[in-house]
């Protein structure tokens, strides 16, 4: 097992102080939805997948929470969501493979990453999908690096210099901060669809600088070419919005229809020669049994 994995894996139920390390703006914060509000949410099943439903369950919490507390001793095990995430941005749990690899690698916690941050996720997954490839994670983090201050925040993710695919959802996500809920979970393993250990709880995260090509695997820039042939900036609020039509490809034609025909018809001759390779990469992917240790050079 590689070091990141141990690390999380040693720190997914740990009880940890947070008060020395967060910044005050995140500490200032306790929800505010009303117990009228959580159960309509809940009620509305659309934060949780069918299937699982009866693993997870929203619950009720204290004033005095905050959404960067851990776990306590004896306590099941828990993940803070915000509701914006849950009801705008239509992130369900468990987490696909895909949205974990991404905590994983930015070694956060769910509730750490800032929406705007998810909304870049479910916007790009959108586009893979219209695409015809799986989202991956080195893929996608090859757009992006991250900000971390002093003091442990929200974590953004900044596109990298002409290589954003997306604007921000939202210039300035207000209103979000004292909106989260609280969903527990008999196990640890329940949070995601993918058995490896995820971040539940806030931790001080590295800096993340991206990736570079040279740390893709032969899969991942043949996809990587694709995604450099999209135009730059792409709204990402209707990209996100499209995705509960379940009409993405007709929504998304206006935005790059060139590069979906050529898609359709076929790509390159040498980049129809990797597709053997992308399929064996993916489905060891897919399975969970390749390790975040392949995706990413730790120091």
């Amino acid at each position: 097992m590689s070091r990141l994995l141990w690390r999380i894996l040693a720190s997914a139920t740990l009880v940890v102080n947070p008060l020395a390390w967060v910044h005050k703006d995140v500490l200032d914060f306790h929800s505010k939805m009303t117990r009228f509000e959580v159960a309509s949410l809940v009620e509305g099943r659309k934060w949780v997948r069918n299937p699982h439903a009866c693993r997870l369950t929203m619950v009720c919490y204290s004033k005095k929470e905050r959404v960067c507390h851990a776990v306590k001793e004896r306590e099941d095990p828990f993940v803070y969501m915000y509701e914006t995430i849950l009801l705008d941005l239509g992130v369900t749990l468990p987490f696909d493979f895909f949205e974990a690899n991404v905590l994983r690698m930015l070694e956060i916690a769910p509730s750490q990453l800032h929406p705007n941050g998810w909304a870049a996720i479910q916007a790009f997954k959108v586009v893979c999908l219209v695409l015809g490839i799986l989202p991956s994670t080195p893929v996608f983090l090859n757009h992006y690096t991250t900000r971390v201050g002093q003091l442990v925040s929200w974590m953004s993710l900044a596109p990298l210099p002409n290589s954003g695919l997306f604007t921000s959802y939202t210039a300035s996500y207000k209103g979000f901060k004292s909106r989260f809920v609280k969903i527990k979970a008999a196990e640890v393993g329940c949070f995601c669809l993918d058995p490896r250990p995820l971040p539940l709880y806030w931790r001080e995260p590295p800096k993340f600088k991206g990736l570079v090509r040279s740390q893709l695997s032969l899969e991942a820039k043949v996809d990587l070419q694709l995604l450099d042939s999209l135009p730059r900036g792409m709204n990402c609020k209707d990209i996100v919005s499209w995705a509960s039509t379940n009409n993405a490809i007709l929504c998304l034609k206006s935005e790059f229809l060139y590069v979906v025909t050529f898609f359709r018809l076929g790509l390159p001759s040498n980049a129809r020669l990797t597709n053997k390779a992308r399929s064996a990469g993916r489905k060891a992917s897919d399975a969970g049994t390749t390790t975040v240790a392949a995706e990413r050079k730790l120091p």
